[in-house]
């Protein structure tokens, strides 16, 4: 496992569109309780990969429900370009859905009477995905026939061996590993981590990812 500490920070804002709930659209319910992020009310943190560079997000809710504003913390070492803070930002935005356009949605919620307090409660949440289509893949196959506390011992097992540990903010946040990370990995290094026949689909995977690139 690497490990990297990030003293460097640029910061801006973003104003998602009106309303906007902050806890549940950046931790929801059904939270995904690994290494790969964390969460305090009103702030949170995760890494966040920009082509092959990795740095550390703090996010923090500076406005209110219907006067939404946020607040972006990037950790980085040594330079960043206006360009990779612009593709940040943008990352960001689409992940967690900002820019939506709730209107219709809102205004169909305010007609269920019996769901109402429900859809009240979470008024501005959004439909996100905290990363990209790569490490979804990997965890959708740490998911399969096992209940999310053994995924998450597999996907932090995995983490000790492989990933990057980025330390900034007083926080250690996971990165999940590029694919060639596990070049002159072999499935039963995999198997060993007792992560079963899953190793051997994290193994194709990258491993065919790696061919189609290079």
């Amino acid at each position: 496992m690497k490990s990297q500490v990030l003293k460097n920070k640029k910061e801006f804002f973003i104003s998602p569109t009106s309303p906007f709930h902050f806890d549940g659209t950046f931790h929801k319910p059904s939270h995904y309780p690994d290494k790969l992020d964390a969460w305090e009310f009103g702030k949170y943190w995760q890494a966040i990969r920009i082509g092959k560079r990795l740095f550390g997000l703090k996010i923090e809710n500076k406005g209110k429900a219907q006067q939404p504003k946020i607040k972006i913390s990037v950790f980085y070492d040594n330079k960043i370009s206006d360009g990779e803070l612009e593709k940040i930002k943008q990352e960001i935005i689409w992940r967690f859905d900002l820019n939506a356009d709730l209107k219709e949605f809102n205004k169909l919620a305010k007609s269920d009477k019996r769901f109402y307090p429900i859809f009240k409660k979470w008024l501005g949440m959004r439909n996100s995905s905290v990363n990209n289509l790569y490490e979804l893949l990997i965890i959708a196959v740490l998911l399969q026939n096992v209940t999310v506390r053994r995924t998450v011992q597999m996907t932090n097992a995995l983490l000790d061996n492989y990933g990057t540990k980025l330390k900034f903010e007083g926080k250690e946040i996971f990165a999940i590993w590029l694919p060639e990370k596990l070049n002159n990995v072999s499935e039963k290094e995999l198997r060993d981590l007792k992560i079963g026949y899953r190793a051997n689909s994290i193994y194709s995977f990258c491993w065919g990812l790696v061919r189609k690139r290079f």
